[in-house]
C-alpha cells in the first residue's frame, strides 16, 4: 500500500525561509545585543579597577623614581624584611605565650593597660613596617636578573 502526500504552503509565494522576523523576535535580539554591551562595559571596568589597584606597578614606579638618588633602596628593603619579619614573629610568640600565662587576669582594667602598653605600639610599628617594606622588596629588581638596558 502507497499513499502519495502532497505538501503545500498555506500561503502561496510566500517564502519560509525569508519570512521576517516576528516583532518578539526582534524585541529578544535588541535585548540580546543590550546584554552583550553591558557585559563589554563590565569587563572594560574590571580592565581599569585592575590596573588601579595594582600596587606593583606603583611601587616599581616609585623606586625608579628614586632610582639615581637612593640607588640601593630596593635591595635594602628586600634584605631588611626578613629580619623585620623574624622580629614581628619573635613578638607575635611572646605575646602569645603572655596571654597563654596570664589569660583570665587580661580582663582586669590594669593588667591589660600594661599589656598593651608593652607589646601593643611594638607589634603595630613592626606589621606597618613590613606592610611598607614588603611591597617595595617585591617590586625591587632581582639582583640576578639586571634591569632592561643594563648588564
Amino acid at each position: 500500500m502507497h499513499y502519495q502526500i502532497n505538501v503545500t504552503q498555506a500561503i502561496p509565494g510566500l517564502n519560509p525561509e525569508v519570512a521576517p522576523p516576528s516583532p518578539a523576535q526582534n524585541d529578544l535580539a535588541d535585548v540580546l545585543k543590550q546584554i552583550l554591551e553591558v557585559n563589554r562595559e563590565q569587563a572594560n571596568l574590571l580592565r581599569s579597577m585592575m590596573a588601579a589597584q595594582d600596587q606593583s606597578s606603583r611601587w616599581r614606579a616609585f623606586l625608579s623614581r628614586w632610582e639615581q638618588s637612593l640607588p640601593e633602596l630596593g635591595e635594602n628593603c628586600r634584605q631588611a624584611l626578613p629580619v623585620l619579619e623574624n622580629v614581628f614573629a619573635k613578638s607575635i610568640h611572646e605575646i602569645t605565650e603572655r596571654i597563654a600565662l596570664e589569660g583570665e587576669d587580661l580582663a582586669e582594667e590594669f593588667t591589660l593597660q600594661e599589656f598593651l602598653d608593652r607589646y601593643g605600639n611594638r607589634i603595630t610599628q613592626l606589621a606597618t613596617m613590613m606592610n611598607m617594606l614588603g611591597p617595595l622588596a617585591e617590586a625591587a629588581p632581582s639582583k640576578a636578573t639586571p634591569p632592561p638596558g643594563k648588564v
